[in-house]
């Protein structure tokens, strides 16, 4: 048996979690929703869709399969341990998970930022949002899915399509 760190806990802010889940139907916020609450209590999610499904509370494989997890699938991240697990890309605190840091300093991370965001003169580069007061520097390849932290993979976006976007490339994400 392999040592399973208790969950980290986490707060639920209800204005990411919209920003994060606007284009999920009511039947994916209630699976995601589950899912969450199974996460704050268990730790991490297990990688089978049969059980993601009961967890979720959907006992139709059919419409798990094509309704509800096309929807929330951008909203993890596979972690590669003893056993492939899933867990939750963005946790509501806003912080992540300390395993996901950068591999750069956060000095060359900020000068990186800031490139990106005179390069795209503080505008979103998915909504066209102009002069945004606070910007965020988005990974068009995600970092999960082996996006680069280089200043040609950064865009500047605003909170709530980078939050959306989440784990997604962009042609996922717009469909």
């Amino acid at each position: 048996m392999t040592y399973e760190p208790p969950p980290r806990p986490f707060r639920l802010d209800l204005d990411t979690y919209q920003a994060f889940t606007r284009s999920l139907t009511t039947e994916q916020h209630g699976a995601f929703l589950l899912l969450i609450m199974f996460r704050s209590q268990r730790g991490r999610l297990p990688y089978d869709h049969q059980q993601l499904a009961d967890i979720a509370g959907v006992h139709d494989e059919r419409r798990w399969r094509e309704d509800v997890w096309p929807g929330i699938r951008g909203h993890f991240v596979i972690c590669h341990d003893d056993k492939e697990r899933l867990d939750i890309l963005l946790f509501f605190d806003g912080k992540r998970d300390p395993k996901r840091r950068l591999d750069i300093s956060e000095s060359k991370w900020n000068r990186l930022r800031l490139s990106a965001f005179r390069r795209d003169a503080f505008t979103c580069q998915y909504c066209g949002e102009a002069d945004l007061a606070e910007p965020h520097c988005d990974h068009v390849v995600p970092r999960a899915r082996g996006g680069a932290t280089t200043l040609e993979n950064l865009a500047t976006s605003c909170g709530p399509c980078n939050v959306s976007k989440g784990a997604l490339l962009v042609e996922e994400w717009r469909q």
